[in-house]
């Protein structure tokens, strides 16, 4: 499993993914009081979140099907960067509420993506079991690591800052899928 190039490097999409999006459900509160947005709402703002997560799940998860998990990722990475910049200097309330429900989608739309990536890399082997636990454990620390640096980078630079970072992580996700594309199947 672990000499499978194709596995390696959609594991380290799917954890530089995870370093991107798990945790800007977290400090979203924080920027959008940055913003002066009433706390009142901000579970309004969580809510369109969390329905954007629903939404991306089945439509990026659907368009796997018809354009491959790789070009999806790609351009669902590069869209949640824009997104969470755009998020992070916008100081319309509309817009913000806009933007959340499309990095809801985006956020959580892409683990269904990458793990199609991880399913594909092992096709031939039969390890899935072994596979998606390697994969899931890799994923899990790169979640807990994410708000540990995030939180430190708002600390001290602030909160936009802290989103600019998720953004840069979600491009970074965008260099092992390009080598997953030309990393010949182990078979």
């Amino acid at each position: 499993i672990l000499s499978n190039a194709r596995f390696i490097l959609a594991t380290t999409t799917g954890a530089l993914d995870s370093l991107a999006s798990s945790a800007l459900f977290v400090f979203l509160p924080f920027l959008l009081l940055k913003r002066g947005v009433d706390p009142s709402v901000l579970g309004m703002f969580s809510a369109f979140f969390l329905v954007g997560n629903l939404m991306g799940k089945y439509f990026l998860g659907r368009s796997v099907d018809r354009f491959g998990n790789t070009k999806i990722f790609i351009i669902a990475e590069i869209l949640m960067a824009i997104f969470i910049l755009l998020l992070a200097n916008s100081s319309s309330l509309v817009m913000i509420i806009l933007f959340s429900l499309v990095l809801g989608a985006l956020t959580k739309g892409t683990i269904p993506v990458y793990q199609t990536m991880v399913s594909d890399s092992i096709e031939h082997h039969g390890n899935y079991e072994k596979s998606f636990g390697i994969s899931l454990f890799v994923i899990s620390i790169t979640t807990t690591i994410a708000p540990i640096i995030l939180g430190y980078i708002s600390d001290v630079s602030g909160i936009v800052a802290s989103f600019r970072a998720a953004s840069l992580f979600a491009l970074l996700a965008i260099v092992p899928a390009v080598g997953y594309i030309f990393a010949k199947p182990n078979r």
